[in-house]
């Protein structure tokens, strides 16, 4: 195709968007000029993208927390940017995203074809299809979209060494390390938990888990089992002098309490 002046990216939750920024880096360095936004379902997955110099704009659409009204609203207002080119991110099965897809009206769209799904998942509302490789990671496969443009992403990206691109904000990170300072402490669940080997000692690492993930069926259905990241914990602090904290968002605290208290 011609050179787009215009790329928006369809990105998921926190963790398919973090996956989806090696295919930004190699998409900004193949096009330089171009301009790339970004529409996002979560406040998270902006927050990754905030400070990602390639990402000209984000937009963030909250489709499972607002009426079809609103959505629709918001793809109009989206649309009229008139895009050259749309790229949906993994996981880009089902056919909401692809009828999203196709209603935000890039010129090209580019997505995976499955194993199956083609007609009943409305997947030929695309243009250009690239095969899912499922010996590969989520990574290449997204990589991959990048065939549909004749561009080859390893001249970008090389897949032994590739990273995440995940930029915080100054007042971010400020934030984070005053919190941190109030507990230079173990907490209190394990100064009394009396398997713990290291109770007198000071933490020697710190390290965040977080039990939850978005609230549709299907990633409900994936959640690890309490049980085993309470496990994990317990073995990091005992066995290697860990100090382990919880994260949870606003619909995860039950879970999060679970955690903590098994």
């Amino acid at each position: 195709m011609d050179y787009p002046q215009k790329i928006l990216l369809i990105l998921g939750a926190i963790g398919d968007t973090l996956m989806f920024t090696p295919t930004i880096e190699a998409l900004h360095k193949a096009y330089p000029k171009a301009k790339v936004d970004a529409l996002v379902f979560f406040g998270g997955s902006g927050a990754v993208l905030e400070k990602n110099e390639a990402i000209s704009e984000i937009f963030v659409v909250p489709f499972l927390n607002q009426s079809k009204w609103q959505s629709l609203r918001s793809i109009k207002s989206i649309r009229r940017n008139r895009y050259d080119l749309s790229l949906l991110a993994i996981p880009d099965y089902r056919k909401e995203y692809h009828i999203l897809a196709w209603l935000l009206g890039a010129n090209k769209r580019l997505a995976h074809i499955y194993k199956s799904g083609y007609y009943k998942e409305m997947a030929f509302l695309e243009t250009d299809l690239e095969r899912m490789d499922y010996s590969a990671h989520n990574i290449e496969n997204n990589l991959n979209l990048l065939n549909l443009l004749d561009i080859d992403w390893r001249k970008f990206v090389d897949l032994e060494k590739v990273r995440y691109t995940l930029n915080l904000k100054d007042e971010w990170k400020k934030e984070a390390e005053e919190y941190l300072k109030k507990f230079e402490t173990l907490n209190s669940k394990y100064e009394t938990n009396p398997k713990s080997q290291i109770l007198n000692h000071k933490p020697k690492f710190k390290i965040g888990i977080h039990p939850g993930s978005t609230i549709s069926p299907a990633a409900l259905m994936r959640r690890w089992d309490p049980r085993r990241f309470a496990a994990v914990a317990d073995h990091l602090i005992e066995k290697e002098n860990a100090q382990v904290f919880i994260f949870a968002g606003p619909e995860e605290v039950d879970v999060g309490k679970k955690v903590q208290t098994l």
